[in-house]
């Protein structure tokens, strides 16, 4: 073969072998995590409901899929986290924002891995608006009777600021949201709490309830100890509570101005004002 042929035969194999080469698909080496909108950042307050559309694709037969959040300052969590078979996968998150996060910023992480143990992931990062504070109205004067008495209304209704008869026949339950809860069967006035509507008390009587707002109630409930009952109530007892007999949420600051628990039970009662 002479030169020239073989120079040709040289560049021929050079082209088959890159045509063939390109032509082949190259594997995915981890997964790919696509995310939707398509902008690093995304807005919201608190309350809101935000919602990002997540699409999955890999090579290689995916296993996990999973998502963290970390709110500015605060521990990273995982806030979903779920088995997945096949090579493709999608789906809606949705985050509604807690009262926590307002003023700052919330980083979510969508990790998605394969068997052979490789991941792939995508970013957003959720600024939620800072809330303007609103000082609270208050209205005073509320009475609550005890659970043993027999002819006083021992519930309140904190949408209508109205006291109510728990054992009248029909009553509502949802409108319940504070009850007094008799746990002996002496005379003595409880001094402890439920809630028929499933709200959740917060006992905060380092709060400051002269100057409360919106924004300070809501952190203040955030960041404390929620509890189904609550005991042991006292002269000038700070009690916050989030509203079970609604549906979006609500708050209400209560605090005790009076207590009677004298001889017998007809007359034992709560005197509180109402801050929301």
């Amino acid at each position: 073969m002479n030169q020239n042929l073989k120079a040709a035969a040289i560049l021929l194999l050079g082209v088959l072998t890159f045509t063939s080469t390109s032509c082949k698909k190259e594997k995915l080496k981890q997964p790919l995590v696509l995310t939707n909108p398509e902008s690093l950042y995304i807005y919201g307050r608190a309350g809101d409901v935000v919602s990002v559309t997540v699409d999955v694709s890999s090579d290689i037969r995916l296993s996990r899929f999973y998502v963290t959040s970390k709110i500015d300052n605060a521990f990273q969590i995982t806030s979903l986290d779920s088995t997945i078979d096949g090579k493709s996968f999608s789906m809606n998150f949705e985050y509604k924002i807690p009262a926590a996060a307002s003023g700052k910023s919330i980083i979510f992480t969508y990790n998605a891995m394969d068997v052979d143990g490789n991941s792939g992931s995508d970013v957003k990062r959720l600024v939620v608006a800072a809330d303007t504070a609103i000082v609270l109205a208050e209205t005073s004067g509320h009475q609550l009777f005890s659970g043993k008495s027999l002819n006083h209304q021992d519930a309140f209704d904190l949408e209508t600021n109205s006291v109510k008869w728990s054992l009248l026949p029909g009553v509502d339950s949802t409108s319940l949201d504070i009850k007094d809860f008799p746990t002996d069967s002496t005379d003595a006035l409880a001094k402890s709490w439920i809630s028929p509507a499933h709200g959740k008390f917060v006992r905060a009587n380092g709060f400051d309830y002269a100057n409360a707002t919106n924004v300070s109630l809501i952190n203040a409930y955030s960041s404390s100890t929620k509890l189904d009952i609550i005991d042991n109530i006292q002269l000038n007892d700070i009690i916050i509570i989030k509203l079970g007999s609604v549906a979006s949420d609500k708050y209400a600051i209560i605090k005790i101005n009076g207590i009677t628990d004298a001889a017998g039970k007809e007359s034992d009662s709560y005197l509180f004002s109402i801050k929301k």
